[in-house]
């Protein structure tokens, strides 16, 4: 996996963690927001089932 895809992914999963932290939100909810964000750059690099799969393990791991 190339680094812009590597940090894309990390960048996306610390929005959804943000996202479930300080705004409370559930994690499919969180996780919609990341994808609609200006910022979120990392589904042009990823696919979307692995920006689910790796953002759900950061959330469940740390949350």
């Amino acid at each position: 996996m190339s680094d812009k895809r590597v940090e894309a992914l990390l960048d996306f999963s610390a929005q959804v963690l943000y996202e479930v932290l300080r705004r409370h939100l559930g994690f499919d909810k969180a996780f919609q927001s990341a994808l609609h964000s200006p910022k979120a750059v990392a589904t042009k690099h990823v696919p979307l089932r692995m920006l689910y799969k790796v953002s759900r393990s950061v959330v469940s791991d740390y949350y």
